[in-house]
């Protein structure tokens, strides 16, 4: 009955949390990550199941997520349910953990503690990996406590199977698996049958789960990569010259905004080939593998000082910031259940339980490798959410013990440790870098800014900037919402504070290129776009603006327009919008037959593979695919105008057809359709398309003009 109780409790909590988190501006406010698993589950509902290259991050979340979906719709409240689900099946586990080590009160002691952990409740209700992988590495865990006891090849095939969901969850989990099989060989090293059998189990449990992920990437991708690309480049950013050990950023001029089509050519650049995913990340972990050894003692010191902060009371994220949602949620705000506190009752309850619970001193050596592993990466509060549990159980031992023994400890100096150890978390060993405070702002702002409330979204950049004026992009995202203000001068004074301290920062090199073709200063423009490519190559705001700068200055030749846009299309991989760009600067130049193969190059592109396209982590991936349509439909629209100059009118039907399949809300497409029919003297068809427009596009002059007779007569 206890347990039952104990899970409903959970299950109220935490939607009381939710309700709470839903009146809040944060619920519908999603993080870079939060993004990135809802739009690729989006992609997996819409079909795309198989994906298209290797998978960027390990996949079983999002398949979960995708499912949740496909069940009950697209809805933040049913992805956050899912998650609060995984939590109560997490304190379940804890409980079911517990009473294996220590007994049905510890367990209900610690199941309590659990029910009202705040870091865990917080990031249940994300659209994040980690409540999942910590479930998982819990029943991992309990799978090798039941495998320990009975040494039988069933429990360590099981074991292996939920060790090997683990791994394609987070694949960091993966670096258990020579240790444990180091473990196998001792323990059995005088029974060959036995042995095999283990040995055997272990791979079969592993081929049916990090095996499937294997084979995919192969198939789909021919990149043999175990289960995701994401290790090496997350290896680099720990272990750079400007690595801080806590921040996800590359070194300038990347930063914060890195990309994967910036670490991709970056490491084709130096490798002077193109690079599958694979070979991209296996380019970074030998980047930060030099670092390390050209530079061990720097190693060191960030090792230590991640190490720290592993079992420091500071609670650091790479999404949404703690601090500032617990003092809007007076459930997270108020509640004492902090990690300090819990690490010097985890302590405590180590040394009193050390002789007596060999499962205690299994979960230690678990706890030991599992922070040694992740130190080696940059360190955010989600990435020990895996430990909390055992941490938990450690300090209900304690408390159990305390209350039996009415706070007599043996022995004594558990308790001293235990103080000791609660100390050094709550002792400013380390500050946390400079910045860190304007993260929440700039998430909001960002979040209104693609809302287009402009206005609402430069209040929050400005805040940002007066917290800290220096900290990367807040001057360019401040400059940024002038210029769609339309305040042309305040923008460039804050766009041009941001190159003076970021020379480099290729999107405020780009506003100002826009801020002169505004001003018809097209030589500036083309400075400001030249400089940014000049960083960036790649960049498809820059290449574009130099297009435009370029079509409309009239020093410049036809051949310096082709040969950029030539040039511009091909280093963004055909991307359509930079050829409609190219197609209507030659047009524009009398140019048709380069714009024509412009605009049928853009038709035909291919829309970049799911795993890596960066727009997904973005809020605004969503509409960047109906803007992929849209600029297909132009792409068509275009070839549809220039067939009906050539007088090829059937091939403009069919043309302008497509355009109005891709996007219905254009009515210049319905134009040319319409005249299109006209001309090869299909009146009827004309007719029922006119009929169509006129309903969809009742004020559209050129659809009115050919509704009263004025174009047929033309």
């Amino acid at each position: 009955m206890a347990p039952a109780l104990v899970l409903l409790a959970a299950l109220a909590v935490r939607l009381l949390y939710l309700l709470m988190f839903s009146r809040l501006p944060d619920w519908d406010l999603l993080t870079i990550d939060n993004w990135y698993h809802h739009n690729w589950a989006l992609s997996i509902i819409g079909g795309n199941i198989a994906g298209d290259t290797t998978y960027f991050r390990g996949p079983l979340y999002i398949w979960c997520l995708a499912a949740v979906y496909a069940l009950f719709g697209v809805s933040l409240w049913a992805a956050r349910i899912f998650g609060i689900l995984i939590g109560v099946a997490s304190v379940g586990m804890t409980y079911l953990t517990g009473r294996r080590l220590a007994g049905e009160r510890v367990a209900l002691i610690a199941a309590v503690i659990q029910i009202f952990c705040p870091i865990m409740m917080s990031f249940e209700a994300e659209l994040l990996i980690d409540p999942l992988f910590t479930l998982l590495v819990q029943i991992s865990f309990h799978l090798f406590l039941t495998w320990n006891d009975e040494r039988r090849w069933p429990s360590f095939l099981a074991f292996s199977i939920v060790l090997g969901l683990s791994a394609i969850t987070r694949p960091t989990i993966l670096g258990f698996v020579p240790l444990v099989g180091l473990l196998i060989i001792w323990q059995f090293r005088n029974s060959r049958a036995e042995l095999a059998r283990h040995l055997s189990a272990g791979i079969l449990g592993l081929s049916l789960t990090v095996g499937v992920v294997f084979v995919r990437n192969i198939v789909v991708a021919g990149d043999p990569v175990l289960v995701a690309s994401q290790g090496g480049i997350n290896f680099y950013i720990s272990n750079n010259s400007s690595a801080d050990g806590l921040s996800a950023a590359m070194p300038q001029p990347l930063g914060y905004n890195w990309r994967i089509e910036d670490i991709t050519y970056l490491a084709q650049k130096d490798r002077g080939r193109m690079l599958k995913p694979g070979e991209v990340s296996a380019y970074w972990n030998s980047q930060a593998i030099n670092w390390i050894t050209a530079h061990p003692t720097e190693f060191i010191r960030l090792y230590v000082k991640r190490i720290w902060f592993s079992i420091a009371n500071i609670e650091i994220s790479n999404n949404r910031l703690i601090p500032p949602l617990y003092n809007r949620i007076r459930l997270l705000g108020y509640n004492p259940v902090r990690f300090g506190i819990l690490l010097g009752l985890a302590v405590i309850g180590w040394i009193v339980a050390w002789r007596t619970i060999a499962a205690a001193r299994i979960g230690l050596w678990f706890v030991v490798v599992f922070t040694v592993m992740n130190a080696l990466f940059f360190y955010n509060s989600r990435f020990r959410l895996p430990l909390i549990p055992i941490y938990i159980i450690m300090a209900a031992v304690a408390i159990h013990e305390l209350w039996q023994r009415r706070g007599r400890l043996k022995p004594r100096y558990a308790l001293i440790a235990g103080l000791a150890a609660m100390a050094l978390s709550f002792s400013p060993v380390y500050h946390l870098p400079p910045g860190v405070s304007t993260q929440d702002l700039l998430s909001k702002g960002l979040a209104k800014y693609n809302e287009g409330d402009f206005h609402a979204a430069l209040v929050h950049y400005q805040q940002a900037a007066d917290l800290d004026s220096v900290f990367p992009g807040t001057n360019l995202n401040v400059g940024a919402a002038f210029l769609r203000l339309g305040r042309t001068d305040s923008a460039e004074w804050y766009l041009q504070k941001e190159v003076t301290r970021y020379p480099d920062c290729v999107d405020a090199l780009a506003n100002l290129a826009s801020i002169g073709l505004l001003r018809g200063d097209t030589r500036r423009a083309q400075e400001y776009a030249r400089a940014g490519l000049a960083v960036q190559p790649y960049d498809p705001t820059a290449n574009a603006l130099l297009i435009r700068a370029l079509a409309n200055d009239s020093t410049a030749t036809l051949e310096d327009v082709w040969n950029q846009a030539r040039a511009a299309v091909a280093i963004s991989g055909n991307m359509t919008w930079i050829c409609n760009e190219a197609g209507t600067a030659l047009e524009a130049r009398g140019d048709y037959a380069h714009a024509e193969l412009m605009y049928q190059t853009g038709a035909e592109a291919t829309d970049p593979s799911i795993e890596t396209d960066d727009q997904m982590f973005e809020s605004t991936y969503e509409r960047t695919l109906t803007r992929r349509r849209q600029e297909k439909a132009k792409a068509n629209f275009a070839l549809g105008s220039l067939a009906g100059r050539k007088g090829e009118y059937a091939l403009a039907v069919i043309l302008s057809r497509k355009a109005i399949e891709l996007d219905s809300l254009q009515a210049s497409p319905y134009v040319n359709l319409i005249s299109a029919y006209l001309r090869l003297g299909e009146t009827k068809s004309a007719d029922s398309a006119l009929t169509v427009a006129r309903r969809r596009f009742p004020d559209n002059r050129m659809i009115q003009r050919l509704a009263d007779g004025t174009l047929r007569q033309q």
